[in-house]
């Protein structure tokens, strides 16, 4: 289990400034992401092999998908998750990898192999040492978003809260 503190920057086309957010997230193996935004309105994704749900910061439940009813979905999950635990063998599956490592760290560029991931998404750039401490996607449509991961740090188990996320 991997928990961290991040800060997002979206800028999307036709917009001067970037969106930008800040929060905290989890990333269990066989559980899923919960990814907390914090900063500028406080919600929640939860993403789980199948499922994906959205909260409000007051907790409530403001958009829900199945894997079951949206079978992309399930595919869409383990490739986030892939990213965002630079799984190499599941990363494989999606991507093209290209990459180097060196002293200092290790970078990753992908290119999606799927030709409807590529609709949405032109490439990710990965960046990292023990764990990934950046990601940039390049949108199909000309959006970006940089997403620096910040006091990542490995736990051997769930807390009792983050546990109740994954419910």
């Amino acid at each position: 289990m991997v928990r961290g503190g991040f800060e997002q920057e979206k800028s999307i086309k036709g917009f001067r400034q970037p969106l930008r957010s800040s929060g905290e997230f989890v990333v269990a193996k066989d559980k899923g992401i919960v990814w907390h935004v914090l900063k500028p309105f406080e919600s929640t994704l939860v993403v789980k092999p199948d499922s994906l749900q959205s909260r409000r910061g007051d907790g409530e439940v403001s958009m829900q998908m199945r894997a079951e009813d949206e079978p992309v979905l399930r595919t869409v999950n383990a490739m986030l998750f892939a990213v965002m635990s630079a799984d190499l063998v599941q990363l494989r599956k999606f991507f093209e990898v290209s990459g180097k490592s060196q002293a200092s760290g290790w970078q990753m560029h992908l290119v999606p192999r799927d030709p409807l991931l590529a609709q949405w998404l032109a490439s990710v750039d990965l960046e990292g040492g023990p764990f990934v401490r950046e990601v940039r996607l390049k949108e199909a449509r000309g959006d970006s978003s940089i997403i620096r991961i910040q006091d990542a740090r490995a736990e051997s188990r769930l807390s009792d809260a983050d546990a109740a996320q994954f419910r």
